[in-house]
């Protein structure tokens, strides 16, 4: 009931005049604690005290828009920045794309104040616990001037609020280098572009990879997508057209004033991303959207607010709370949660967060991406999403395991057409169709000579979808085809090979050789190699482990049988060494200076080895990690899709973890601290780095190995620590790291407290590492 009275406290404020812009501040302050202190988890009720600190500002305008500071909300990502007197934000949403299927800005939106408001005192902040940009300052004479920005959770709107302590003239401009069209429409302001209605690119990729006859059932997004939005506010007026520069871009701009000098003002920009019928109806929705949107401020407040305290009460990781912001340890606690949180930018949307800059990139033309002519590439994106099992995000991981779901029957039918088998084979560049998005040759294979058998990847994210029932007990019915036709494809077309070959489906052990097949990107015409046997294994076995009624007796005796036919994991000896082979052989090598280290799926993310267990497979894999690689200083980076500190975490190397996770979060940014920069890897800001050290920093904390919790199994001794994660079977942990020993402060079900190990601390070295 007092949770209540809060949330009423609240909404009340939010209806009052404002008063000053200090106190307002000051006011909201007070009441978030009290609101979030009463609705977190009773071991953590300073929560919001931490998340505060982490709370990312700056004092100084910034120079562009790589200087920027990201704004999330629902389907929404902004990058807000301040250029002078004005304040400027691309818009961003992982809906939004151009008729290629590549994910394009919605636009740049400009505020312009007169007086100047940021003449002193400029003040840029991003509150996370609300989800709000306040960016403050005062004009020349002193006049004090706040600006809050924040976006609806439920729908695609922002609002933009400024606060004054005396009139001032407010002019705001839309401003496109792209294909959109403008026009004024009684005091408001209207952006539109409508892709083609029948998507050319769909149609050759259709038929560049032998579909034709599949038409009606490739996915098909893009046709008729029409995206814009408009401008609204009260009592304002049209300026005019013109034209500009944005980050060396020619622009289109139109722009709308206030009529008058105002105090305050809320300025509402609605959007739409859909394939409606026709211009005239989406113009209909659009403004249906736009018209709610005025008169639901305080509800769409009251959602907003109640799903971001969901958010961060979810799951958190907090290193050495109350340490000065210079402690480096603390850092990689804040920009964990900083990264985290860009991550909630694509709620519900209908494509993947993508790898290589997800909705923030802002650097030269923020349309292009490095790499994006591969769109979806699974080993990168599969990084994404992994951490959203254990941070309790599964609201943002079924955007992506839906994405992959959505392909299934596109590739089952591939399949079948070229292979002669029933299976599902998803191909490693992974486009928006759920075809190949590099294409493919006359066999149906991938178009480049090193991913023509690469598919572990799609391994993964039906492994994702397994996973999702066991850590919340959902139904995946809609799931299952995935991994089950994953496996049918390599046990059907594995044996067809074997029996062109040989007369004989199996060799002389009744095993499958899986052969020519690649071991992720480096070796290539292998037999047996170990990814995909590990991500066999890990398949049949989340199958097997489903509850009763996903499975009949048949099919679950089809699996058993099937692991017997699975070929076993090649050692192989180095130095006198015994380490884990790429593959029983291979023929070629795709040598360069950014190669995977696929021998390590035996840790991650196929689990087939694990701390504690009986046989020795973790020495063996430590073994390998030391001894294996064939271009250590290749395969062992800790940059962008470097698994490494995952790897290391699990084999229990708390020093090596430690000093591969702080190389991951203290990378190198943009001015941001979780927009990190790999030149020559993935776009900045680089996600898939960020989502390869949120798993690394997870599994230094906690492991799970069916039911077993293992807490502290590579954390140094002396990191302190809050934390909350999730573990399979609708599990929570709860607990802290103080003076070198782990405290469990609350598991819920408290069932689960007897499956939790924890693993005596052991002291890491802060010194980063240098190179291999």
């Amino acid at each position: 009931m007092r949770n209540y009275k809060f949330l009423i406290i609240h909404i009340l404020f939010l209806g009052l005049s404002h008063f000053s812009v200090k106190g307002q501040t000051k006011n909201l302050a007070k009441i978030d604690k009290e609101l979030f202190d009463k609705t977190a988890s009773p071991g953590n009720s300073n929560l919001s005290k931490v998340l505060k600190s982490y709370n990312y500002s700056w004092t100084g305008k910034s120079q562009n828009s790589s200087e920027s500071m990201p704004l999330a909300g629902g389907v929404l990502g902004l990058n807000v920045w301040v250029q002078g007197n004005d304040l400027m934000f691309l818009i961003g949403s992982p809906n939004s794309m151009d008729e290629k299927g590549m994910q394009v800005k919605l636009g740049l939106m400009r505020l312009h104040f007169s007086p100047a408001i940021f003449d002193r005192e400029f003040r840029q902040e991003l509150n996370l616990l609300r989800s709000e940009m306040v960016i403050s300052g005062k004009t020349a004479s002193g006049i004090p001037v706040s600006v809050k920005l924040w976006c609806v959770v439920n729908q695609s709107v922002i609002h933009v609020e400024m606060v004054s302590g005396r009139p001032i003239e407010v002019f705001t401009s839309y401003e496109t280098w792209s294909k959109y069209e403008s026009k004024f429409d009684n005091g408001k302001l209207q952006w539109v572009h409508r892709l083609a209605e029948v998507n050319a690119r769909r149609q050759n990729d259709i038929k560049q990879q032998g579909m034709e006859e599949f038409t009606k059932t490739v996915p098909d997004p893009l046709s008729g997508l029409t995206i814009g939005g408009c401008v609204i506010a009260p009592n304002m007026e049209v300026v005019g057209t013109g034209v500009g520069v944005f980050n060396n871009l020619p622009t289109k701009t139109n722009t709308i004033k206030t009529s008058k000098p105002v105090k305050k003002i809320d300025i509402c920009i609605a959007l739409r991303m859909e394939q409606d019928s026709s211009l005239e109806e989406w113009g209909n929705q659009l403004t249906k959207t736009a018209t709610i949107a005025v008169k639901m401020v305080k509800q769409d407040k009251k959602n907003t607010l109640a799903w971001w305290w969901d958010f961060w009460n979810r799951s958190y990781i907090c290193i050495n709370p109350g340490a000065a912001a210079t402690d480096s340890a603390w850092q990689v606690g804040r920009n964990y949660q900083l990264f985290r949180y860009q991550l909630a930018a694509n709620r519900n949307g209908r494509t993947m967060t993508l790898f290589n800059g997800g909705v923030f990139t802002c650097t030269e033309n923020p349309d292009g991406k490095m790499w994006d002519m591969c769109q979806f590439m699974a080993q990168n994106q599969r990084l994404v999403y992994w951490p959203l099992l254990k941070s309790g995000d599964f609201d943002l991981l079924q955007v992506g395991l839906d994405f992959y779901k959505n392909g299934t029957e596109i590739n089952r039918l591939h399949t079948k057409k070229f292979w002669g088998i029933d299976g599902v084979a998803y191909p490693e560049p992974y486009s928006v169709f759920g075809l190949d998005a590099l294409g493919t040759d006359k066999d149906g294979r991938n178009s480049t000579k090193h991913l023509k058998y690469h598919y572990t990847s799609g391994m993964e994210f039906a492994l994702m979808m397994l996973e999702t029932e066991r850590f919340t007990g959902r139904d995946i019915t809609g799931y299952i085809p995935s991994a089950e036709g994953i496996i049918s494809y390599y046990d059907q077309f594995y044996q067809k090979e074997e029996m062109k070959k040989l007369g004989k489906p199996l060799d002389e052990n009744g095993k499958l050789v899986i052969y020519p097949s690649d071991a992720c990107e480096p070796f290539h015409g292998c037999t047996n190699n170990t990814d995909v046997i590990c991500g066999l294994w890990a398949l049949s076995k989340g199958l097997l482990d489903l509850p009763a009624q996903y499975l009949t007796p048949q099919r679950r005796s089809y699996y058993r049988e099937f692991q017997k036919r699975i070929p076993p994991i090649i050692i192989s000896e180095v130095d006198g060494h015994k380490i884990i082979a790429p593959a029983k052989s291979y023929e070629w090598v795709f040598y360069n200076d950014n190669m995977d280290f696929p021998n390590m799926y035996v840790c991650f993310p196929f689990n087939y080895y694990f701390l504690g267990r009986d046989s020795n497979g973790i020495q063996l894999a430590s073994n390998t990690w030391d001894y294996g690689a064939i271009r250590p200083k290749s395969q062992k980076q800790s940059q962008c899709w470097y698994q490494s500190a995952i790897n290391l975490a699990r084999m229990g190397r708390t020093t090596d973890a430690q000093k591969y996770i702080m190389q991951k979060f203290l990378h190198p940014s943009l001015r941001f601290p979780a927009f990190w920069v790999n030149p020559g890897f993935c776009h900045a800001p680089d996600t898939d780095h960020g989502g390869a050290g949120m798993i690394g920093l997870q599994e230094m904390l906690m492991q799970c190995d069916d039911k077993r919790i293992l807490i502290g199994a590579a954390w140094p001794a002396e990191w302190d620590c809050h934390f909350k994660l999730n573990a399979p079977y609708q599990t929570t942990v709860e607990g802290r790291v103080k003076n070198s020993k782990v405290v469990i402060t609350q598991v819920l079900p408290a069932s689960r407290r007897a499956d939790i190990e924890i693993i005596p601390l052991k002291q890491g070295n802060e010194v980063p590492l240098a190179g291999d």
